[in-house]
C-alpha cells in the first residue's frame, strides 16, 4: 500500500491486490474513505447493503466512507484489483474545485465505464511507488 500528499491536501492511500481463488467466507469490513476501485482481472463479488454485486474486468467499485460490505473472488480466474482511498476532506475539496455544489455520495457499489475505468487506472500507476512496476 502507497501513501501519497497532493499538494496542501490530506493524503491519499493506493492499494494493489492479487488474489487467488478463495474458498473462505468473506468477512466484513467498513471502509473510512471513500474508496475508488477499478477490477483487473477476475470477477470481483460485493455482499453490500443486502446484496451481492459481481464485478467483471474493467468494472469500478465505490464505496462511500462507513459503508459495510464484504469483497471476495466470484470467479476461477484469481481477482486483481487496484484501490485509491480518497480521506473525506480531499474529495470534497476536489469536487468543489470542479464547480460540483452537492454532497459527494456514491450511489451504486458497481459501475461500467470503461474509459472512467482507464483513467483511474492510469492515475493509480502513476501514484504506486517505483518498487510496484
Amino acid at each position: 500500500m502507497g501513501l501519497r500528499k497532493f499538494g496542501m491536501f490530506h493524503a491519499w492511500r493506493t492499494l494493489r491486490c492479487f488474489r487467488l481463488n478463495q474458498a473462505t467466507i468473506p468477512t466484513r469490513d467498513t471502509v473510512t474513505a471513500f474508496s475508488i476501485g477499478v477490477i483487473d482481472a477476475g470477477v470481483g463479488g460485493t455482499f453490500y447493503k443486502g446484496v451481492i454485486h459481481l464485478s467483471p474486468p474493467g468494472s469500478i467499485v465505490l464505496l462511500n466512507p462507513g459503508d459495510v460490505h464484504t469483497g471476495f473472488s466470484a470467479g476461477r480466474v484469481p481477482l486483481s484489483y487496484r484501490m485509491l482511498y480518497v480521506g473525506s476532506d480531499l474529495m470534497h475539496r476536489l469536487v468543489s474545485d470542479v464547480g460540483a455544489k452537492s454532497v459527494v455520495h456514491f450511489t451504486e457499489p458497481v459501475i461500467q465505464n470503461s474509459p472512467l475505468a482507464s483513467q483511474i487506472r492510469r492515475f493509480h500507476l502513476m501514484t504506486l511507488p517505483c518498487s510496484f512496476f
